[in-house]
């Protein structure tokens, strides 16, 4: 978020100087190669005024903000408004001034292909990038920024598992770049896996027992590659990976996709959470069955942040000791038993969305505010529920927070 006020205006007057070509003179001079007017600038204020104009302006181009490509203080950049292909002449230009050398954040959200490698040109001269946010690239450009790139800890978006796959086959033979190992590790701390399998799958199950041991051992590996992973958003294809990542002692955030996975995965699933259940913070589940939620819970029991897209039930002798941590819920569908397993054991609650939580009517919202008051509500959003407008009034009356 941009600061207001009097800062704001300058930011706003300085970019609009760029565009105008105020400082035009100091492209045709040498001079600008070296020194940029904006390279004894803090950081911070050529990063704001790079994200003021990439926000205001419509077709900027490269040229426009070319004094604060080649300052040398830019820590983040995004690439997308720009047509890298139309200015390819320019951005090499910039490239060779070493503009980005304190670059630590790209990101691309173009679905487009091309100028792949001008990207991977890029990324390998960012010695001290730490977050890569780019769609569409292969798995060559990722490895060559996770072995290039010492301080790389994040890729937000691209699939890193084919990646990984390919540094394992550069190291057993011998070609890979040690400086980037830490015990032959690599510092991947935030990454995707398995959404090219997905999409090469055609969201469907694996239709061979090949595929599905080569998914396996693809997990297996960045498994083994990657053990300080702490964010991991996975798609997964066959039951047998998930107990892999019982090797992520690390691990605090699992966004899983179990929509496509063959077999009976659930026990698989509940034996992980049994496993790196206490480690957890937030936890993401996409599925299609309907899943225990007191399970999870009771495997989970530092867990501040529930998603569940999908359906969710509990046992109907499901008991804690009402300390559950949980700050928020999302959950698509909600049985009467899930229903009441929650919100009577989660006095922290304050975010609560529910699309269906047909089994909540007024008896039970009267039963659950006896023993808990969710005093700490802020926001709650149900679309289908039995609740009357009394059961309504009720709630917002009790809820002075919301």
């Amino acid at each position: 978020m941009l600061p207001s006020g009097l800062y704001r205006i300058c930011l706003q007057r300085i970019c609009e100087l760029l565009k105008e070509g105020t400082w035009k003179t100091y492209s045709t001079n040498p001079f600008w190669l070296h020194k940029s007017p904006f390279s004894d600038l803090p950081t911070e204020i050529v990063d704001d005024l790079m994200k003021f104009a990439q926000s205001h302006f419509e077709n900027l181009c490269i040229a426009d903000v070319l004094l604060l490509l080649t300052s040398g203080r830019l820590t983040r950049l995004d690439l997308s408004p720009f047509d890298l292909q139309k200015e390819c002449d320019i951005f090499q230009k910039v490239m060779r001034s070493k503009g980005f050398q304190s670059l630590r954040f790209i990101a691309r959200c173009s679905n487009k292909s091309d100028s792949l490698s001008l990207i991977n040109t890029l990324i390998c001269n960012c010695q001290n990038l730490e977050v890569m946010d780019v769609k569409c690239v292969d798995r060559h450009i990722i490895s060559s920024a996770l072995e290039n790139c010492l301080k790389l800890t994040s890729v937000l978006y691209s699939d890193s598992l084919d990646a990984l796959e390919t540094i394992k086959k550069n190291r057993r033979y011998g070609i890979s770049i040690p400086t980037l190992k830490i015990y032959g590790h690599i510092r991947l701390l935030t990454c995707v896996w398995g959404r090219d399998d997905f999409r090469n799958q055609g969201f469907q199950k694996p239709d061979s027992r090949s595929s599905k041991l080569k998914f396996l051992q693809k997990v297996r590996n960045a498994v083994s590659l990657c053990p300080f992973v702490e964010n991991l958003h996975i798609f997964v294809l066959c039951r047998e990976s998930i107990i892999e990542l019982k090797e992520l002692k690390r691990l605090t955030v699992l966004n899983i996709d179990l929509r496509y996975c063959d077999g009976v995965f659930l026990p698989d699933f509940a034996e992980l959470l049994r496993i790196i259940g206490p480690q957890l913070k937030e936890l993401t589940v996409i599925c299609k069955i309907s899943l225990p939620v007191d399970i999870i819970c009771c495997s989970c029991p530092n867990l501040q942040a529930l998603k569940i897209y999908g359906k969710v039930t509990a046992s109907n002798f499901a008991k804690t000791n009402g300390s559950l941590l949980l700050e928020y819920i999302y959950i698509f569908f909600m049985d009467k038993n899930a229903v009441l397993f929650l919100l009577p054991n989660c006095k922290r609650l304050a975010f609560f969305k529910v699309c269906s939580a047909e089994g909540l009517d007024d008896n039970l919202l009267d039963r659950i505010m006896k023993i808990n008051p969710l005093s700490y509500l802020k926001y709650v959003e149900m679309t289908r529920s039995y609740l009357s407008k009394n059961g309504f009034r009720r709630l917002l009356k009790q809820e002075v927070s919301l």
